[in-house]
């Protein structure tokens, strides 16, 4: 599988929007079209969280 390109800063704004805006991991994957391993080592760097995903039974 291709990997995508680096991360632009229009892209580290919207993920900074999205935890601000309480997203979770899974949504904001499904929604950028990263990897969830790629939005952690990012969001680290950028020092935001997401909220935990729900507790699957």
């Amino acid at each position: 599988m291709a990997q995508k390109p680096s991360w632009s800063f229009a892209e580290q704004r919207r993920l900074i929007e999205l935890a601000r805006a309480s997203k979770s991991l899974d949504e904001v994957a499904k929604l950028t079209g990263r990897k969830p391993g790629s939005i952690k080592k990012v969001a680290l760097r950028l020092g935001i969280s997401f909220k935990p995903d729900a507790k699957k039974e």
